[in-house]
């Protein structure tokens, strides 16, 4: 192989751009600006019996390929971080570069990570030269640096996997509870464990007496934290839990304004808890539930529905379209709860 050298130079170039710079059509390479001064403590004594054991086993071609690249810390998917460069005025027959390799076995206890080789191109192979320590060839380039170097040889970063979520108390799960399947109120638990086998009229009946429960306790000990499906978790313990664990994945957060102290912040008369819209099991479609706070509504599903309401300018909450046709001032409706659950139409569907 035909080699064209340089001398006197000081800079260092990654082995990624000597093999850019083959010369098309032959078998030169040519390695701008990557020679060194030697010092005092550099001189060609390669190959000495004290590091006879140490080897490095990879080729040129496999370190272009990005076999063993490793050339911005921020890149996880790589097996080795080196540095190469010229030999300067220590070029000997054969030998005109050298290569250190970042944690090398044959680094430690020298005093630092690297340790260093120089190329025998009649050998083809790389011969153990010593420690970093002593030669003193490495430096250490920042990140923009090595974004610039190799920006063509940039690797796809993937983060770490996240460490395992803590699980939540039996307050949240329940004893003896491996799956964490959350502790909601009754109506609500027996809509999550069994509206698969029920008729669309049987889920809208218990999501309206599932709505009314978690309406009750956004009046009571409050309703901040839901769990996957929406359903107020059932005591304090686990709503405490979840404020202390927001991020949780167990913890969806209805906001700080959805519960009064210590739960959140909310004043007034009732806290902005509000029902939700559940998707129909067994078909496509959606039920949208509302709900009268402070309020008795008997026979609310009649088609001029009255409610009884300790604020006589009570209004309707929720994504359902349902609202009384009168509100009539009853004191006795205070911590009281109206909830009505409805169709919301077909998802996607359209008549032609």
């Amino acid at each position: 192989m035909e080699r064209i050298s340089c001398r006197g130079q000081t800079s260092r170039l990654l082995v990624v751009m000597v093999v850019a710079c083959l010369l098309p059509g032959t078998n030169s390479w040519f390695t701008p600006d990557t020679c060194a001064f030697p010092l005092a403590n550099r001189t060609r004594n390669w190959g000495s019996d004290e590091f006879q054991q140490c080897e490095f086993n990879s080729t040129w071609q496999q370190l272009a390929q990005h076999q063993h690249i490793c050339a911005n810390p921020k890149w996880n998917s790589c097996t080795l971080e080196f540095q190469t460069g010229g030999l300067g005025d220590l070029e000997a027959e054969n030998y005109s570069s050298w290569l250190c390799a970042k944690n090398h076995t044959c680094a430690d206890g020298t005093g630092s990570a690297w340790f260093c080789f120089v190329f025998n191109e009649q050998s083809q192979q790389f011969v153990p030269w010593g420690p970093d320590s002593i030669l003193k060839l490495v430096e250490q380039p920042n990140a923009t640096y090595y974004d610039q170097l190799c920006s063509a040889y940039q690797l796809p970063y993937t983060p770490p996997p996240a460490p395992p979520e803590e699980r939540p108390p039996n307050s949240v799960c329940g004893a003896d509870n491996s799956t964490c399947v959350a502790e909601i109120q009754s109506y609500c638990a027996q809509y999550r464990e069994e509206a698969s086998g029920w008729s669309l009229e049987q889920q809208r009946e218990y999501l309206t007496l599932c709505a009314h429960q978690d309406c009750m306790q956004s009046l009571s000990s409050g309703c901040r934290f839901l769990d996957e499906n929406g359903f107020c978790y059932a005591n304090m313990a686990a709503q405490l839990w979840c404020k202390e664990h927001p991020a949780h994945s167990a913890c969806s957060d209805a906001g700080p304004a959805a519960a009064f102290a210590p739960l959140g912040t909310a004043t007034g008369a009732h806290a902005d808890w509000a029902p939700g819209s559940f998707p129909w099991i067994g078909a496509i479609g959606r039920f949208a539930c509302t709900c009268m706070k402070h309020c008795l509504c008997p026979n609310a599903t009649l088609s001029s529905p009255l409610c009884l309401c300790a604020d006589p300018l009570q209004t309707p909450v929720g994504p359902g379209s349902w609202a009384p046709d009168r509100v009539v001032f009853d004191a006795n409706s205070q911590g009281q709860c109206a909830c009505v659950c409805q169709s919301a139409g077909c998802d996607g569907w359209r008549e032609l």
